[in-house]
């Protein structure tokens, strides 16, 4: 790549990736549409939850990471977006005692429940900063 020689240090591998997911003028970096989150919708159950690439050539300015993340962070069905209930937050407290701050293992255990979702450390800290005792919620 040409334009690389201007960066000491930088292969053309990485002046490529930095153009393709970062520079290039046509890459759209806002907030998705309902037509583009249609699609991606449409794409996902035509492709499957792994060729984020291919589905990213079907949503001009995307790119497979940000179809990925839209799909994962909003659109998949299977994440739970109601309220929590008490018995959520007593596995929430449950996990967090086994794993710690370890969020994304506990995500995986409250199936459909994101690490991002509702901040569980947020969450966590609020639950012991209630007037409620920490031994309390150390008993189940």
């Amino acid at each position: 790549m040409e334009s690389c020689r201007r960066f000491p240090g930088r292969t053309d591998q990485q002046c490529q990736h930095r153009w393709a997911k970062v520079l290039n003028p046509h890459l759209v970096n806002g907030s998705w549409t309902h037509e583009e989150d249609n699609k991606l919708i449409h794409l996902v159950k035509k492709h499957g939850q792994s060729k984020w690439s291919i589905i990213a050539n079907f949503l001009p300015g995307r790119i497979g990471k940000q179809c990925r993340e839209r799909w994962h962070n909003h659109l998949n069905p299977e994440i739970k977006k109601d309220a929590w209930t008490e018995e959520g937050e007593i596995k929430l407290i449950k996990a967090y005692r086994v794993h710690g701050n370890k969020w994304a293992e506990i995500a995986k255990l409250l199936l459909g429940r994101l690490k991002q979702q509702a901040g569980f450390d947020v969450r966590i800290s609020r639950m012991f900063s209630w007037s409620f005792s920490l031994s309390f919620f150390l008993a189940f």
